[in-house]
């Protein structure tokens, strides 16, 4: 059986925002896109590259948040209907983008490797949104446990983390 891929792409790539950016799809196998967008972002417009590689792009829209509790963040009705189209597609390459290609992108990422799919090259799990992997996992029975662990005789987080944003 052939392995089933993903990887996760920022938004430029998707839509070939500085020419050339698209050569990053030219040699992926064809395969479906889960395409992330903030809530007040314009709609992403694929390029002919992407057009031709992603045979379906399924749309979300959530802000890069890890506090549930705030608007717009990543819903267990988002988690739901996400955990759906992987169902739906579970023997297909899958491929997904946010707007930077980093936390949100890299969660759904990592999930995947979880349940089997190979990473291509280039990909970045490193800094995945914990609210969006913890509930992704949790639609397919998997754990995630969200709880910060501090150094020892450190009771909170420096306030600049040095990650910007």
């Amino acid at each position: 059986m052939n392995p089933k891929w993903t990887a996760n792409f920022p938004r430029g790539v998707v839509e070939d925002q500085k020419q050339g950016q698209t050569r990053a799809l030219m040699d992926i196998p064809k395969g479906i896109l889960i395409s992330i967008c903030d809530p007040d972002s314009p709609e992403v417009i694929p390029s002919e590259v992407a057009r031709s590689v992603f045979k379906n792009i399924y749309r979300f829209r959530f802000f890069d948040l890890n506090d549930e509790a705030l608007d717009g963040s990543f819903t267990k009705l988002d988690a739901e209907k996400m955990a759906e189209v992987i169902r739906t597609n579970f023997d297909s390459n899958m491929y997904t983008h946010c707007s930077q290609g980093l936390c949100r992108s890299g969660a759904v990422t990592h999930v995947l490797q979880e349940l089997g799919w190979s990473i291509l090259r280039n990909s970045n799990t490193q800094i995945p949104n914990l609210l969006v992997k913890s509930r992704l996992l949790k639609e397919f029975g998997l754990g995630y446990e969200t709880t910060l662990v501090l150094p020892e005789g450190r009771d909170s987080v420096p306030s600049d983390s040095g990650r910007s944003g």
